[in-house]
């Protein structure tokens, strides 16, 4: 055997062993993927929408495929592209955020802490969701109203 030729095996050992250490890196990244659409684009929550396109254009540059060739860069790009298309739309992000409400079964005590903040397209101001207040506040009183109803009408 010449040296070539243990050279070029050498070389196709260390090509594959690069490639399985690729595989078991996607593997892991697959499977250690973020929680949330918060989480994938690194904000807060309560972030703003000119944050969250801040986040997905600095994302974006990063891991798009045409800039970045790698398998799991693909992956992370599809996965940012999503929580983008969720988050930027104000009824997609209030639908999403309610089912994550539901999911972790956010239980609060007080009834002031219940009263969920939503943020209009703009960004700018804070507004209250007015139907929930209204439901936290007087739910109690209509119930005694209709049981009082009813027993009027026996």
């Amino acid at each position: 055997m010449s040296i070539q030729q243990i050279v070029n095996i050498s070389k196709n050992m260390e090509i594959k062993l690069l490639q399985k250490s690729i595989l078991l890196n996607l593997k892991v990244n697959l499977t250690t993927k973020a929680k949330t659409h918060y989480e994938t684009l690194g904000i807060s929550p309560n972030a703003t929408y000119n944050e969250i396109k801040t986040a997905y254009y600095e994302l974006t540059l990063k891991y798009h495929p045409d800039r970045n060739k790698s398998e799991s860069a693909k992956h992370i790009f599809h996965e940012i592209s999503n929580a983008y298309d969720v988050l930027s739309k104000y009824e997609t992000r209030k639908h999403y955020d309610r089912t994550i409400v539901v999911k972790t079964k956010h239980t609060t005590s007080s009834k002031a802490d219940k009263i969920k903040t939503v943020y209009p397209t703009s960004g700018m101001e804070k507004i209250y969701n007015f139907d929930e207040w209204v439901q936290t506040h007087y739910t109690d009183a209509f119930k005694q109203s209709r049981t009082r109803k009813e027993q009027e009408l026996q």
